[in-house]
């Protein structure tokens, strides 16, 4: 986590130091899930004031969904957010000029209860999935796309999927 933390507050850093002065803002509005991961992260970047050590005011925007994040970002309520490159994909498809830059290598997992029976993908038949998003969030559609190319069927149709926020999943897990 600590390493996501930092490139993305170099991210941060970087979009300051390359705009030119009649365009830096003091203040960068983010548009961050409530309970997500990078909402975390925020929170920490300014509870331990790395902003203002960096000479910009950063503003966290509690948004309740993928979609009003997208939402807010297209109606100019904020800055930035941070989505996938599926989503913006589809933007610039539609002639609407968003950019995409990389703040983290992962794109998912997969993992199950040391408890569990569960040893590989197909082990998975007639189980509830957790996915942590909406049936459009980027792991659970890659890893779908990976198991019909390998095995030749949706694993929708097969499985249980239960969509939620990445901390009621762990709990529901536990």
């Amino acid at each position: 986590m600590k390493i996501s933390i930092l490139k993305f507050f170099f991210l941060v850093v970087f979009i300051f130091c390359f705009s030119s002065e009649e365009t830096l803002a003091n203040k960068i509005r983010i548009g961050s899930l409530q309970y997500g991961s990078v909402n975390w992260e925020l929170k920490l970047i300014k509870d331990l004031e790395l902003d203002k050590k960096n000479s910009f005011e950063l503003e966290i925007v509690e948004l309740a969904s993928k979609n009003a994040a997208a939402v807010a970002l297209q109606g100019g309520a904020v800055d930035l957010i941070v989505t996938d490159w599926f989503w913006v994909s589809r933007q610039r498809s539609e002639k609407r000029l968003f950019s995409f830059v990389p703040h983290s290598m992962a794109a998912g997992g997969l993992i199950a209860s040391k408890n569990s029976n569960i040893i590989n993908d197909l082990d998975l038949k007639n189980k509830k999935i957790g996915v942590a998003g909406g049936q459009v969030d980027k792991g659970w559609l890659i890893f779908r796309a990976y198991y019909k190319k390998k095995y030749g069927t949706d694993l929708i149709d097969l499985s249980r999927p239960i969509f939620g926020a990445p901390p009621l999943l762990n709990k529901k897990m536990q």
